[in-house]
């Protein structure tokens, strides 16, 4: 899988990103690191402890970096999470998650293939 195809399969956009990195090179470089921002872990407990503050500030943190990596599809959904958050409403946030997470794991796994085929 090369970078191209990494994003048709994850329904992200590619012209994008590699316009906004002035390339393919800094855009697999940081599409590579993905999987180690903490922000979805960070979510993810958030929402599980109840935590309203740090929450927002996950989902917002994850949607900025999909939004900057041109992740589409999983930007979507975080932007779903955090906008119900920004509103102060955490069962609509809990209700969005699941499709947050298949997203999330469709995308790392495809990161994963993508890091096997370098």
């Amino acid at each position: 899988m090369n970078l191209k195809e990494f994003y048709e399969k994850t329904e992200g956009n590619y012209g994008s990103v590699t316009t906004r990195f002035g390339g393919e090179k800094l855009a697999l470089k940081f599409t590579l690191k993905f999987p180690d921002d903490p922000s979805f872990s960070q979510l993810e407990k958030a929402l599980g402890e109840g935590d309203e503050e740090s929450a927002f500030r996950a989902a917002h943190t994850l949607k900025g970096v999909c939004q900057n990596l041109s992740f589409d599809s999983l930007y979507v959904c975080a932007y779903a999470v955090c906008e119900a958050l920004r509103s102060g409403n955490m069962d609509e946030a809990r209700r969005l998650f699941p499709r947050l997470n298949d997203k999330y794991v469709a995308t790392i796994d495809a990161v994963n293939q993508l890091k096997a085929t370098l």
